[in-house]
């Protein structure tokens, strides 16, 4: 069955059982993540689209939870990944038959300006080189292969929704299986992922999209809202403040650049405050919030907190407040070239993965917190101001459109950055925000009509 949204886009029955299948191949541990691996070597070789697909399998593998999984992350595992993401690039590049817009130049330049700044001052060269080569090639090729789909947006709206309600929904029941559910902390859910904090950012976006269908495109399908509800409950149990923060740090990002770069879309935005019904029901959520203030306060500090017994100054600092002022410290004392790309703030103990054939680096484990400063911090002002500059480009490339649902998808996994600074790591769930900016840049395919969700349309086939 397909479920089908007022922006014709929905959950397709071919994808379910793609995704339903990759997972079962990723029970064998290991050997399935390899098997899978080679798939999308197979599925890269064919065409940019289906290289697409290749690189979704990968973040699928790198994603899970290893509890569940039987542990399916290895070196080998991380080396074959990094061959798929230079197969993919090669692919790309070979293939691309679209003008590159200014968006994506600036991105390049970032690059070469951060290799340069790498090689004078990072404290682990060959390390910082190899994540750059990682994240140069993945980010400006998803980019490309998404200018250069032969598919419409929604096909691509579809293919990761869809992959959002599987996860979903295969999740939930391990919310009663603890040593599965709560593996890592015992606290946060996590579902079918390596981390709660993992599951938070990705539920975050769709969670967003969703809520843009039923505000913004007045979309009342009960299907939809009870994955939208199932997605906030979720949501909430990750204790993961950054996906909930996310999706309103990324409407005032809308607010803000609507009016800077498209006014023509803004009676949108406050569209459905001037229905009646909207109205009733927003004023009895601000009396049910006021008649259990005590309770929504507490609840409140509890989620935000994730201690009890602590006040926010210092659940702050046990959380990020550490981790800031040593990212602070090292802005300091490398204010114009910064620490190196894609290195932990503290130098002592980096724990460097290699590859198991030629010993070179193919990772390290990096915790960051607040993005803008991890920027700053790792390529200094002189690198920040070429990616900042990348932003603006893009961003004014986002907001020339008016699917608004869309862009607070692409916003929220943006906005997940505020507290997991993941765009810059392809090893976690920086890819599915590139994604999701791919997404946004893809052009719609002359002569879509957009429908109602009473419409059905024939479901997206897997090439």
């Amino acid at each position: 069955m397909n479920i089908v949204l007022n922006s014709n886009w929905g959950f397709s029955k071919d994808f379910a059982k793609f995704f339903v299948g990759v997972l079962c191949v990723l029970l064998l541990g290991e050997i399935g993540a390899i098997l899978l691996c080679f798939l999308s070597f197979i599925y890269t070789f064919q065409n940019t689209d289906n290289g697409i697909k290749g690189i979704t399998i990968s973040f699928i593998v790198f994603a899970a939870n290893p509890v569940l999984f039987n542990n399916p992350l290895s070196s080998t595992v991380s080396l074959l990944r990094i061959v798929l993401l230079m197969i993919f690039a090669v692919k790309v590049f070979v293939t691309n038959r679209e003008w590159v817009p200014v968006f994506i130049q600036s991105l390049i330049v970032f690059v070469l300006v951060v290799w340069a700044i790498t090689l004078m001052a990072s404290y682990e060269i060959f390390v910082s080189l190899s994540k750059l080569l990682q994240f140069g090639m993945a980010a400006v090729s998803i980019l490309l292969a998404f200018l250069n789909t032969r598919h419409p947006r929604v096909y691509w709206i579809s293919w990761f929704y869809t992959l959002f309600v599987v996860v979903l929904i295969i999740s939930l029941p391990f919310y009663f299986v603890p040593s599965v559910g709560f593996a890592t902390n015992k606290i946060g859910f996590q579902g079918i992922f390596n981390h709660p904090q993992a599951f938070a950012v990705f539920l975050a976006p769709f969670t967003a999209l969703l809520l843009g269908e039923i505000l913004i495109n007045n979309n009342r399908n009960g299907v939809v809202m009870c994955v939208c509800l199932l997605s906030v409950v979720s949501l909430v149990f990750t204790r993961g403040r950054t996906g909930l923060l996310a999706i309103f740090f990324a409407l005032l990002l809308i607010l803000f650049f609507v009016f800077l770069f498209n006014k023509k879309i803004a009676g949108r935005l406050i569209s459905p405050f001037k229905k009646g019904s909207n109205l009733i029901l927003l004023l009895m959520g601000i009396c049910i919030l006021a008649v259990n203030y005590d309770k929504v306060k507490e609840a409140g500090y509890e989620f935000l907190l994730k201690r009890e017994g602590a006040d926010l100054r210092e659940s702050f600092k046990i959380s990020r407040g550490e981790l800031i002022d040593q990212q602070r410290k090292n802005i300091d004392e490398n204010p114009l070239w910064g620490i190196g790309f894609g290195l932990p703030s503290v130098r002592r103990g980096i724990e460097i993965q290699r590859d198991p054939i030629f010993d070179l680096p193919v990772g390290a484990y990096v915790e960051k917190g607040f993005f803008f400063l991890a920027v700053i911090e790792e390529v200094g002002y002189v690198g920040s101001l070429f990616f900042f500059l990348f932003l603006f480009f893009l961003f004014k490339r986002i907001f020339s459109g008016s699917d608004i649902p869309l862009i607070w998808m692409g916003l929220t996994g943006f906005g997940t950055n505020i507290g997991e600074a993941t765009l810059f790591s392809f090893g976690g769930m920086g890819l599915l925000v590139w994604f999701l900016i791919g997404i946004m840049i893809t052009k719609e395919e002359p002569g879509v009509v957009y429908v109602s969700h009473q419409t059905k349309l024939p479901e997206p086939v897997l090439n």
